[in-house]
């Protein structure tokens, strides 16, 4: 999906793609963003990880971290 900005940015192509995504593409400054004409659900994300990295304290931390900063964007 990050790459699409970068294709689209050399074509006359259009794309929907989530704001942050557009803005942070190298050579943004070559797209044009609009409101979508239709309106768009809410996108959901998930964490996903083996089972027996469950208890892991690192990868609780990490998991932790990732919800912090996701549930503040």
């Amino acid at each position: 999906m990050f790459v699409v900005p970068l294709l689209i940015a050399r074509t006359r192509l259009t794309a929907t793609v989530m704001r942050r995504v557009a803005m942070g593409a190298a050579g943004s400054n070559k797209l044009v963003m609009f409101p979508p004409p239709v309106a768009l659900p809410r996108m959901a994300f998930d964490l996903i990880w083996h089972r027996r990295s469950e208890s892991h304290p690192t990868q609780q931390w990490f998991r932790g971290l990732v919800e912090e900063v996701a549930g503040r964007v």
